[in-house]
């Protein structure tokens, strides 16, 4: 059952992978093989341009010879990487085997190798195929048999517990930079930049998962130094609320060089699938990368009474009050700005972060307008500059006086104390600002009527006198 599901899914992989010259029509057959211990085989394996690699079998239930014919020369295989018939943990495992004592390595440099870091001291370099072909069909064929002499055992062991070479599938794959995005507030657009590159000699090229024309009215530029490619989306700022989503695929070639393969037919179980590391004088194939381009904004509208000031920002950032109030300056003639409300009626205090629309209202409070007294320095005195207000200078003060040898007892005999010495006092003006004059007050000579009921009594006395003298002067 274990091995009808990984048939299945083998089956699968075939279907959606690509190949790793997909672009390329050359195939590849079996040449001739060579037979070691337990019944194991190194194959090699020839391409239309003569090159030839050398390789292990990596499918238990699938032939190689044929009964009538021999070996199954005439069947074609394409070329695929560890990583895409088997998985990324089976692949890297597979790799590791091959990297170590693969056959494309000279086999009395394998046996030393191996020697030194098993510990095993007595070893063959057919104990080394067989021990190989076992560990790789563990991963490849989820078979558990093992090598028939002690040795092999050891070293079967030793291969099926080696860690994941996936170094060189990461070589493979483009180098692709993090999307930036920034605001072009002047031009309203929003720009996205990003990089990407692979090893010297690679040719790459990118696509998206959308047509940012149709989709977003979008436009890019690409500029290539010392091997990097240099893209710049731009993407006008239709709203203030926008959301951009979608993925860019960078994919290409690179120069040839050794590199883990798998053999495997168009038709699956027609022969046997295998598995080697050479060199296929082509460019290679690069796994391709992809990466998310997501860029989402909000709308922060900030009501001030009559007006509203919208601004856009980007998901998940903080707004700071001290922006929020370089956005809006508050105040207003006879209110004081106590903060602002968020939707929630809660006043903010430090900032709002932008995970959806956000509104904002301005709060005040009126300030009541009453006549403000002056400070007691600025109100006029009952007695200012110790003046008597019925007239009396003599304490220009406003202290006691101390005595006056005119009057030592400081009382005036008549009880008239505003010319103590029989003496005309000098004049003081006494000028005060109109402001600092309450508007009860009364200087003295102005009735209470007010000054406007004065004038018409002075100028109409006046015309009555006139015209009396006028009169008495006319004869009879």
């Amino acid at each position: 059952m274990k091995k009808r599901l990984f048939a299945l899914h083998l089956i699968f992989v075939m279907l959606f992978s690509v190949t790793l010259y997909g672009d390329e029509e050359e195939s590849y057959r079996l040449k001739d093989g060579e037979a070691y211990m337990d019944q194991t085989f190194i194959y090699s394996v020839e391409g239309q341009e003569g090159r030839e690699i050398l390789v292990l079998c990596a499918e238990m239930n699938a032939p190689t010879y044929d009964e009538k014919k021999g070996l199954m020369t005439w069947i074609d295989y394409k070329v695929y990487s560890p990583e895409d018939i088997f998985g990324l943990d089976a692949g890297g495992h597979i790799r590791s085997i091959l990297e170590l004592a693969g056959p494309h390595l000279d086999s009395d440099q394998v046996v030393e190798e191996l020697k030194e870091l098993t510990g095993i001291s007595e070893l063959t370099y057919d104990e080394v195929v067989s021990a190989m072909q076992y560990g790789i069909w563990f991963f490849s064929d989820q078979d558990f048999r093992i090598p028939t002499s002690s040795n092999g055992e050891d070293l079967y062991r030793y291969f099926v517990t080696l860690p994941p070479s996936n170094g060189e599938v990461n070589q493979e794959m483009p180098n692709v930079s993090q999307p930036e995005y920034t605001v072009d507030e002047e031009e309203n657009q929003i720009l996205i930049d990003f990089n990407y590159s692979g090893p010297s000699g690679s040719n790459l090229s990118h696509s998206y998962s959308t047509n940012i024309v149709t989709n977003y009215n979008g436009k890019e530029s690409i500029r290539v130094e010392d091997g990097v490619y240099y893209v710049r989306l731009t993407i006008p700022r239709v709203t203030m609320s926008m959301d951009i989503d979608f993925e860019v695929t960078v994919s290409g070639t690179m120069p040839p060089g050794q590199e883990a393969l798998v053999f495997a037919p168009e038709e699956r179980g027609s022969v046997q699938m295998l598995v080697g590391i050479g060199d296929l004088g082509k460019n290679r194939s690069m796994r391709p990368r992809t990466r998310e381009i997501r860029y989402r904004s909000y709308r922060l509208i900030l009501n001030d009474g009559s007006e509203q000031t919208i601004t856009s920002h980007r998901e998940d950032t903080i707004v700071t009050l001290d922006e929020i109030n370089y956005i809006n300056p508050t105040g207003k003639s006879g209110f004081r700005f106590d903060g602002w409300l968020d939707e929630s009626g809660l006043i903010v205090f430090e900032g709002v972060l932008m995970d959806h629309d956000r509104v904002l209202d301005a709060l005040y409070s009126q300030i009541i307008n009453q006549e403000q007294e002056l400070p007691d320095e600025d109100l006029p005195t009952e007695n200012p500059e110790g003046v008597d207000p019925e007239g009396d200078k003599s304490n220009p003060g406003g202290d006691e006086p101390e005595g006056d040898s005119n009057n030592p007892g400081g009382e005036d005999p008549d009880g008239d104390d505003s010319n103590p010495d029989g003496q005309e006092p000098e004049e003081q003006d006494l000028d005060l600002d109109d402001e600092s004059i309450p508007e009860d007050s009364n200087p003295g000579w102005m009735p209470n009527t007010g000054g406007v009921p004065l004038l018409i009594f002075v100028t109409s006395g006046s015309i009555a006198l006139i015209l009396g003298v006028y009169l008495r002067k006319k004869p009879s």
